[in-house]
């Protein structure tokens, strides 16, 4: 579901938000999520991934990336999820680069 969900946000220019706390998001589906907001979409603001056990560590090294081009991105949740304490720090120290993003860890 999240990679046609990833598609669709290739082409979408008008969609801001994206909730998709406690749907079962894996980090696969994150992968494919940041993939797409790195190289294609400019229009989303708010992700919020919360609540998804099955999201780890494999995709912060991603999600750094994604952090670091999307300029248009400014909040991502992603608390309530199965990242390591050194995963957290990571992502929180990548956001002292952007002064306007809010990220939840």
């Amino acid at each position: 579901g999240v990679v046609h969900l990833s598609n669709m946000l290739r082409t979408n220019q008008t969609l801001t938000w994206l909730w998709l706390t406690g749907n079962q998001i894996s980090s696969s589906g994150v992968e494919s999520l940041s993939h797409t907001l790195t190289d294609s979409n400019t229009t989303l603001e708010w992700l919020f991934l919360s609540a998804n056990p099955m999201i780890d560590d494999r995709c912060v090294d991603i999600l750094l990336h994604m952090i670091k081009r999307n300029q248009s991105l400014k909040t991502l949740y992603i608390n309530n999820c199965n990242l390591s304490e050194p995963a957290r720090r990571s992502l929180l120290k990548i956001i002292k680069t952007r002064h306007d993003f809010d990220l939840e860890v």
